[in-house]
């Protein structure tokens, strides 16, 4: 048996600020709703991953993101780099700026395969092979990359759901403050979903577009809907 593991390696920062962000109790790290303290090392198990071929949607689901206590505020941690990688090695992964450090954090991550022995394996994510005939292996990513508000200033999130991609739950991209008038980018926007179907089934059940919601939130308030949108699926495959 094996165990798939997230490990993150904090660049740039002293042991010292580690101790200082600890001690004043201003940083969590939240990874798939697990909180730890800030550490040079962050290790994190990946539930419920069984082959690498699931590495990369859990690393989707994991909602990481550093958080202050004191001040209740969310830092997005941005994996996206790793997620789209799938090569053996590290991808860097950086959070929005920390308000108390004025600058953002920056990591060095990696997954890799730990043996019950405890002897780690090369990290790769990788896709099942496919058959010649009948059901293929499909995966299918979706990034989101910006939105603009034309008239407020809000902090937002995009979700989605489609039948297509067996989600548990909507996606949705980490909030972003977008600003009147002005294009931001929608972090941790990034997802890839797996499965399996014959071309002509895939074919079909790509007619069905994907609906978005823009949503308002706020820490005080219910979200709001702010809009819907949808987007075609069948060029994917002319692609």
């Amino acid at each position: 048996d094996v165990r798939f593991v997230l490990r993150l390696a904090a660049t740039g920062l002293s042991s010292a600020a580690i101790s200082r962000a600890n001690r004043e109790g201003f940083l969590r790290v939240s990874l798939a709703g697990v909180e730890q303290p800030l550490s040079k090392v962050i290790e994190h198990s990946l539930v419920l991953v069984d082959s690498w071929s699931e590495v990369e949607q859990a690393l989707c689901e994991l909602e990481a993101h550093l958080r202050d206590p004191s001040g209740g505020s969310i830092i997005s941690l941005d994996l996206s780099a790793l997620i789209a990688s799938g090569e053996v090695g590290n991808a860097r992964a950086v959070t929005s700026v920390v308000p108390q450090l004025g600058e953002p954090l920056t990591f060095e991550a990696s997954v890799r395969a730990v043996p019950a022995a405890g002897t780690s394996m090369a990290a790769k994510v990788m896709p099942e092979p496919a058959p010649a005939f009948g059901k293929r292996s499909w995966r299918i990513s979706v990034e989101l990359q910006s939105v603009k508000l034309v008239s407020q200033s809000a902090k937002v999130f995009v979700a989605y759901a489609h039948t297509l991609f067996l989600q548990k739950r909507p996606f949705r991209t980490s909030p972003a403050v977008a600003q009147n008038n002005a294009t931001v980018q929608l972090p941790h926007a990034f997802a890839s979903y797996a499965l399996a179907a014959t071309l002509t089934d895939l074919q079909v059940r790509l007619e069905e577009p994907l609906r978005l919601e823009l949503w308002r939130c706020d820490s005080f308030e219910n979200d709001v809907l702010l809009g819907t949108g949808s987007l075609a699926l069948g060029a994917v495959l002319d692609e």
